[in-house]
């Protein structure tokens, strides 16, 4: 399996190092023992960037990423669950960064 830094996620995801450092302490990815991201991260952050894109607050991300955990490991769904259909199935709008929620 594949580790990669913060720097290397961010740009595979397309998103800066200090937005997955954001995601990181909220608990929205976690790291390996190592400090590093696996693919599942990555799978994760493109999905959370995503829902981001479509306008969905960051505790409703929240909320979503705990609905995809199982032993405190996100699991990886290809499919979005109920409300959430909606965010991940529109066309994402041009980005602009908002921390703050």
């Amino acid at each position: 399996m594949t580790d990669y830094t913060v720097q290397q996620a961010a740009e595979l995801v397309g998103l800066t190092p200090a937005a997955v450092q954001v995601y990181q302490q909220q608990g929205l990815i976690t790291a390996t023992a190592q400090g590093t991201l696996d693919t599942s991260a990555l799978q994760w952050l493109s999905r959370i960037k995503r829902l981001r894109l479509s306008g969905m607050a960051l505790s409703q991300i929240a909320a979503y990423v705990a609905q995809n955990r199982v032993d405190g490991q996100l699991i990886a769904t290809d499919q979005p669950q109920g409300q959430y259909t909606r965010f991940l199935a529109e066309p994402t709008p041009p980005l602009t960064w908002d921390y703050s929620d």
